[in-house]
């Protein structure tokens, strides 16, 4: 009886721990003049100067059950870049400034602390500010970099998935499999 209790809880708790659902990776549209979105995968965002490329981190979940992403722009020369990022999530917050990013990165438990590296380096060029806006899931934007580039913060609300009813139809006939064959051990 106890074993079957204990396998229904470690069912019961695979199968929500299934419902949780990792971020979705985002997709930009809009991108012209040779210009593409990346996931960057290097160790140092801030010390990676590419051309034509706008990057995105997934910096993991924070205190209040948002999402983190940094993205940047940072051309080895000058540069521009138009584009609609959808993250696939409601946006909640975006941080432009430098003292909003630097701020902010207290509450990013595990990820890596870029502006305490480059203070300096993180934030958006005066300029864009009045060029960056989100609505929705999207975040519009319209750079023109130089150096340092152009870096903002942005939070989404965390995704989770609902399970399909087959699989609490799967739940249910594996309960009652292994209450048929407890029941039948213990009668034998």
């Amino acid at each position: 009886m106890i074993k079957t209790v204990a396998l229904s809880a470690l069912s019961l708790g695979l199968l929500l721990a299934g419902a949780a659902q990792a971020a979705s990776t985002p997709t930009a549209t809009g991108m012209k003049n040779g210009t593409s979105f990346a996931e960057f995968t290097g160790t140092d965002p801030l010390a990676a100067e590419k051309d034509k490329t706008l990057y995105w981190v997934y910096e993991g979940s924070v205190l209040g059950g948002k999402d983190s992403w940094f993205l940047f722009f940072d051309p080895k020369n000058s540069g521009s870049i138009k584009a609609t990022v959808d993250f696939h999530a409601t946006i909640t917050d975006l941080f432009q400034s430098k003292s909003e990013l630097l701020n902010s990165e207290s509450s990013l438990i595990g990820a890596p602390h870029y502006g305490k590296k480059y203070p300096d380096a993180v934030g958006l060029e005066s300029g864009d500010k009045k060029n960056t806006s989100f609505s929705g899931s999207q975040l519009s934007l319209n750079w023109s970099a130089s150096n340092p580039g152009d870096h903002v913060r942005v939070f989404t609300a965390a995704v989770t998935a609902v399970p399909e009813p087959s699989s609490y139809a799967m739940l249910m006939a594996g309960l009652l499999a292994m209450g048929f064959v407890a029941r039948r051990h213990r009668a034998s």
